[in-house]
């Protein structure tokens, strides 16, 4: 058979781009957010979606106006700093006033407990702010839109273009963001472990 490799060209299609950043000095700036979050979470109704099989703590529809509040004023302003970069990454026109965060709130997991997997509607992009999270905790984790398929074929290798899912490891100060419409979970955390994050949603 006649070898066409020379004529034969490959395209990588529709990629998800996720950018993840470490904040230099998450060991100054979580300390405060912790503390006011426990305060918060003391007097704050949980905020879950009745229909999640979730047990997990969070204030999504309950208090989700965090980036309002002084306390997290500099948390804030680092998020939509990383989100005028990710939004120039994929080159979206942006106003004067850069990307605006719409909604902000927190989330409390502890043992064996996850998040369902979901989107964000009415927004741009998301993403999550850890505060606390130990070296083994559970993974964010994101899913391709190929999971979608009725019949998934066995394969030699996971690579970019055969897997249905990517997993994050929290740490305290990571930054990750990625498009609203890029489903995601948190898996069970297997281990005693508290961890505390703060999400967000964003539009342009």
């Amino acid at each position: 058979m006649m070898d066409l490799t020379e004529y034969t060209e490959y395209y990588t299609l529709f990629p998800t781009l996720v950018q993840s950043t470490l904040h230099p000095e998450a060991d100054r700036i979580n300390p405060p957010l912790l503390e006011e979050i426990y305060r918060l979470y003391q007097m704050t109704p949980d905020g879950r979606d009745e229909r999640s099989s979730s047990s997990a703590f969070t204030t999504m529809w309950s208090l989700n106006d965090l980036h309002k509040r002084s306390v997290f004023k500099e948390l804030s302003e680092f998020i939509k700093s990383e989100l005028n970069i990710f939004a120039k990454e994929q080159s979206i026109k942006l106003s004067n006033n850069g990307p605006i965060i719409k909604e902000m709130w927190f989330n409390i997991i502890n043992d064996f407990q996850c998040f369902d997997i979901h989107a964000h509607s009415n927004c741009l992009f998301t993403g999550v702010y850890y505060l606390k999270a130990s070296k083994d905790s559970s993974p964010l984790v994101l899913k391709s839109e190929n999971i979608d398929k009725m019949l998934i074929c066995s394969t030699d290798a996971k690579n970019d273009y055969n897997t249905v899912s990517h997993e994050i490891t929290p740490a305290p100060g990571l930054l990750t963001l990625f498009n609203a419409n890029v489903r995601h979970s948190t898996w069970a955390i297997l281990h005693k472990e508290e961890r505390v994050s703060v999400s967000f949603t964003a539009v342009v």
